[in-house]
């Protein structure tokens, strides 16, 4: 991500801009830390209104909590609460250690730590899974007896080696890699085309990027000497929380064997435990929490007042502690995002339970794109005949006649044009009668034989002529009494011929219902991310806005209202000072959430721009290779379950580009303001904010891919690609279909 910049408070007529780095999170020396709770003791956060304003919570014991209405309150907070209510018994939390850890430090720490190993490890991790039983040999015959090896600036491939395989779970990586080589060789197996088996390969590596992070949830943080315990996270105050086992429950080489084989296999069959956990490791922390951990002290943080003193109540904390989600707007997106994301799912699923996927090979494709691609129905069609009035018998004792034929339905390019062989035979015997077809009548004849003719029907026409000379007959009423004899043969099978012999296969539905739950998973990591961020923006953009303005303030509390008065001035030197090192706070932040965004949107993206590129190039050339086709639309519906949350995200980075204008606000009221300030102080003052505006409008720190993302390019690129689909769909192509894969043939069902 780009630098940030962050003032200094090294004067207060004076702001110094350095240049720092918001992709990572130094939190650096904080206020006195409380202290951490011994094993086996679940602490917990009070929710009374004073105590939820604090930057930094104190934990309390959970013994020591009173509940009310199922929510925990400290003593203080309880006595402050209207109508003398009554706590309850608090649940009795049980001894035995808990994989969610309840300590904020310590869910901070593990999910730094898995970031860090993360970005460290991961690519190398699934190298070592694919070929797990190679690193499985050389760890247990050279490494395992060695001490743990030194972190240095360029470890060597064996280093990292014996710290990954002296960290992770040997079970849960042998059960991922029979995982992973199983069902892609099923999947080549089971899949009759090859576009099929890519487009299930390709999905399963969003099952193999889960899987990799749960062997690294469970081993995190990755340690790289027996002496300290993490170097990465040495100050003592921070190494407090980690002497304790970080996840007990998932520290799977602390545990007896049949333990660590069992977890193996869950943490195997499912495999979004890990990234869902991990996610919810930073989730269940405030912004309050997120804030003051970033580095420096954030007391020192205060806004004043008009008279430059500081606030009786400061709003900052207030304000980050107030919840956005009960605001109508915000509210009603929350409500949009989740209806978009049940009916994409819903609809995906629908579309992948047919023949495209091979998961019912007898069901068809739930959009109707048969005009487009100009796949014929191949229609059994039924001829009726009878004879004309014309029938004359020759001298050689064959008779000269013509039939009226009925073709239904009406022969058309959709229904398909097949050739249709028709004959006669006896009515009593069976036997079928030689007859010749001569060259006058209706009948694109194709073939002709002893006791048969074939034609083609003629694109809408449905009532032919058939003129032929019969033999072995003695008169027009044995011609008219023969029953007519039909059939009809394509050139091409259709989808339904293709397709409806097939069975229907275990693995493909399998790999279906996984898909969908993934779906669900993806959306809600980066749905969740994406409104947190908003919801960031919209609390600190509140910290400015004019009392009035409720539409972008964060709505109070029953005990905060007093808060909504609260108008921080940024023509003050401090409250600019602060108000900017407190923006660089978010930034910090928001970047953690992005970690997580960028990745999964920019593998969305990408699936859209492989969707379209290949559709256009499908239209342009004139020719749809089937099934491949079909699975572009789905890869294209696919990625909207999670591109759907650039919505939220675009109203984040508005906002945080607002900042710009607002500070040209600010600079336009000092410059008319000199009858009021000193000429220094203004002069001062509007020097600051004019580097300050050169900051956050040139250099700040925003979400981009090549482009960066606001609500008018968003709207812009959907009408675009709205456009561009709409044109696609409308040119029609034709199909083709692809070679069956010599796989299939050979293993397939």
């Amino acid at each position: 991500m780009k630098p940030a910049v962050e003032p200094s408070s090294a004067e207060d007529d004076q702001i110094v801009v350095a240049i720092d780095r918001t992709d990572n999170i130094d939190r650096g020396i904080l206020a006195p830390h409380e202290p951490v709770a011994p094993d086996g003791t679940r602490t917990v956060y009070c929710q009374g209104e004073s105590c939820r304003v604090q930057w930094r919570q104190v934990a309390l014991d959970a013994t020591s909590a009173m509940c009310v209405k199922g929510k925990l309150y400290c003593a203080s907070c309880f006595a402050a609460l209207d109508g003398n209510p009554v706590a309850s018994p608090v649940r009795r939390f049980s001894t035995i250690k808990s994989f969610k850890h309840s300590d904020r430090d310590a869910k901070l720490d593990k999910y730094e730590a898995i970031m860090k190993d993360s970005a460290e490890y991961l690519f190398y991790l699934c190298v070592l899974v694919v070929v797990w039983p190679l690193p499985w040999i050389y760890y247990h015959r050279w490494l395992k007896r060695r001490p743990l090896p030194e972190a240095t600036y360029a470890p060597r491939w064996h280093d990292r080696l014996h710290w990954v395989m002296a960290a992770v779970s040997h079970p849960q990586c042998f059960f991922g890699c029979v995982y992973i080589w199983f069902v892609y060789v099923a999947i080549v197996l089971n899949c009759k085309y090859a576009a099929q088996a890519w487009f299930w390969a390709l999905l399963e590596v969003y099952t193999v990027y889960f899987l990799l992070l749960n062997i690294i949830y469970a081993s995190s943080p990755i340690r790289k000497s027996m002496a300290v315990p993490d170097q990465r996270l040495s100050e003592a105050r921070r190494r407090s929380s980690l002497r304790q086992p970080l996840a007990p429950v998932f520290a799977l080489m602390r545990r007896s064997w049949w333990e660590q084989l069992f977890w193996a296999i869950v943490l195997t069959m499912v495999p979004i435990c890990g990234v869902g956990y991990a996610e919810h490791l930073y989730a269940s922390l405030p912004n309050t929490f997120l804030i003051a951990n970033v580095s420096g002290d954030v007391n020192s943080l205060v806004f004043v007042d008009k008279d430059g003193q500081p606030f009786a109540d400061d709003p900052a904390p207030t304000v980050f502690a107030t919840r956005v989600a009960k605001r109508c707007q915000v509210y009603l997106v929350h409500v949009a995002l989740w209806v978009a994301i049940n009916v994409v799912v819903i609809f995906n699923g629908a579309l992948l339970h047919s023949w495209v996927t091979h998961v019912a090979p007898s069901t068809s494709f739930l959009i109707p794109l048969d005009s487009v691609l100009q796949i014929p129905a191949n229609v059994n069609y039924t001829v009726n005949g009878n004879l004309s009035d014309i029938c004359d018998v020759n001298d050689d004792g064959s008779i000269r006649a013509v039939w009226n034929l009925a073709v239904a339905p009406t022969p058309s390019h959709m229904n398909g044009l097949p050739t249709i062989v028709i004959g006669f035979a006896d009515p009593f015997t069976e036997d079928e009668v030689t007859f010749t077809a001569l060259s006058v009548g209706t009948l694109d004849v194709v073939t002709l034989g002893p006791n048969s003719v074939s034609f083609q029907p003629p694109d809408m026409t449905e009532k032919l002529t058939l003129r032929a000379r019969f033999f072995n007959l003695s008169t027009c009423d044995d011609v008219g009494g023969l029953r007519l004899l039909y059939t009809s043969t394509y050139a091409r099978p259709s989808i339904r011929d293709q397709f409806g012999g097939s069975q229907r296969n275990g693995l493909p539905f399998c790999l279906l219902i996984k898909y969908c739950v993934q779906m669900y998973v993806v959306a809600g990591i980066v749905g969740y991310s994406s409104l947190q961020i908003w919801s960031l923006w919209l609390q600190f953009d509140s910290l400015t806005r004019p009392p009035d303005d409720d539409d972008n303030a964060a709505r109070p509390t029953k005990k905060t209202k007093s808060q909504k008065k609260l108008h921080v001035d940024l023509t003050l030197h401090q409250n600019l000072n602060v108000w900017y090192k407190l923006r660089c706070r978010v930034l910090k932040v928001v970047a953690v959430y992005t970690q997580f965004v960028s990745a999964l949107m920019s593998i969305a993206l990408v699936q859209l721009a492989v969707a379209v590129g290949g559709l256009v190039i499908y239209c342009i050339s004139g020719d749809a290779p089937l099934p491949g086709y079909y699975l572009l639309i789905l890869t294209l519906l696919g990625s909207l379950s999670t591109l759907v949350f650039m919505l939220p995200l675009a109203n984040a980075l508005d906002i945080q580009a607002n900042h710009e204008a607002m500070l040209h606000d600010v600079l336009l009221k000092l410059h008319l303001d000199a009858e009021t300030r000193s000429k220094k102080d203004r002069l001062s003052l509007m020097a600051c904010v004019t580097r300050l505006i050169e900051k956050v409008g040139q250099n700040d720190d925003r979400i981009s891919w090549g482009v960066e993302l606001s609500m008018a390019r968003l709207i812009g690129l959907a009408f675009s690609i709205g456009s561009g689909l709409s044109v696609v769909f409308s040119q029609s192509v034709h199909y083709s279909f692809s070679a069956q894969a010599n796989w299939y043939d050979a293993f397939g069902s």
